[in-house]
């Protein structure tokens, strides 16, 4: 196996775990979630505070 190869492979592993990553996030401060009756917690608020302290830094270029 060739440096370029594996260099591909990592890349596209990296890819689908970011996109894992951002779904997760996306489902913690989506409506489905609210609407399953776990939005009203402690722990969940909190959660869904670090998520938008997570995603937001990311997002700006």
């Amino acid at each position: 196996m060739t440096d370029e190869f594996l260099l591909a492979i990592a890349g596209i592993a990296a890819t689908l775990v970011g996109t894992f990553i951002v779904a997760v996030f996306s489902y913690l401060d989506s409506a489905l979630h609210r609407s399953r009756g776990a939005a009203g917690s402690t722990p969940d608020q909190y959660m869904r505070a670090g998520t938008r302290g997570c995603s937001s830094p990311t997002a700006c270029p």
